[in-house]
């Protein structure tokens, strides 16, 4: 099943706010699909696009000229329907350059001519070190290659001990591969970075409701909810939960929201 990454964890990946995000979405500048209440969910695809777009904005092209540039790469290259995962982005001298095959860009749509000899220097724009392991890591979790994944999430914490997301994910591999215990560890691990990591929560409460911890899988389902109120699973499994113990009324009220939630 692909992985697919919420707007909520996107936010938290690249640094961004979450409304910038759903701009970008509804610009129709990043893939997406409509995730709970319409709000936007990205496959891997959209993490190298969102990616791409932050770096462009950080090296000071404007939104306006990068819409400019994907509507017409759209309009030259109709194949490519997502231009900002689908080229390679670079700075060259001072000019950020997009490129796709042999073809070359500027930012703002127009085709560029290369001349240049292939041994001729193009430096990469800048990255954060982290930023493409956790991506590449991404892309062997999508592919099923858990312990390839494993080994990179695990490079990214060598230079990022409070990486949560590389903890979080490191956890749901060890799941995956029916380490619970280890799993457990992960999950904890990360809510000691961030206690309001509503994934680390949601994925914890799930393994102590599997080991007949009721009690502790309800706190932890209550603090997933407190950290992200429209997690519709989150609110499907304490529903369900609160029933198994006999307190209907309460579950009710989890029932409903999961309903508006997933209508």
């Amino acid at each position: 099943m692909k992985r697919m990454f919420s707007i909520g964890e996107m936010a938290r990946l690249l640094r961004l706010p979450q409304t910038r995000i759903r701009n970008w979405a509804r610009m129709g500048l990043v893939p997406h699909v409509p995730g709970r209440q319409g709000l936007p969910k990205f496959d891997f695809k959209g993490v190298v696009a969102l990616r791409t777009l932050k770096q462009l904005l950080d090296q000071g092209i404007p939104i306006r000229r990068i819409r400019k540039c994907v509507e017409t790469l759209r309009q030259e290259m109709p194949e490519v329907t997502d231009p900002l995962s689908a080229m390679r982005v670079y700075a060259l001298g001072d000019q950020i350059i997009l490129k796709k095959d042999s073809l070359t860009f500027t930012p703002d749509g127009q085709l560029m001519i290369d001349f240049r000899e292939e041994s001729s220097p193009v430096i990469p724009m800048p990255l954060d070190p982290v930023a493409p392991l956790f991506l590449k890591a991404l892309k062997l979790e999508e592919g099923e290659l858990w312990d390839e994944a494993k080994e990179i999430y695990e490079a990214v914490l060598s230079l990022d001990p409070c990486d949560v997301d590389a903890l979080v994910n490191i956890g749901n591999i060890h799941y995956r591969k029916g380490l619970s215990a280890l799993a457990v560890e992960n999950y904890r691990g990360a809510l000691e970075i961030d206690p309001d990591h509503a994934e680390a929560c949601y994925n914890l409460a799930n393994l102590l409701e599997e080991s007949g911890d009721q009690q502790e899988a309800i706190r932890f389902f209550r603090r997933s909810l407190s950290s992200d109120p429209d997690f519709a699973d989150a609110h499907y499994n304490l529903a369900r939960l609160l029933e198994k113990i006999g307190r209907q009324g309460v579950a009710k009220r989890h029932w409903r929201r999961y309903a508006e939630l997933t209508d």
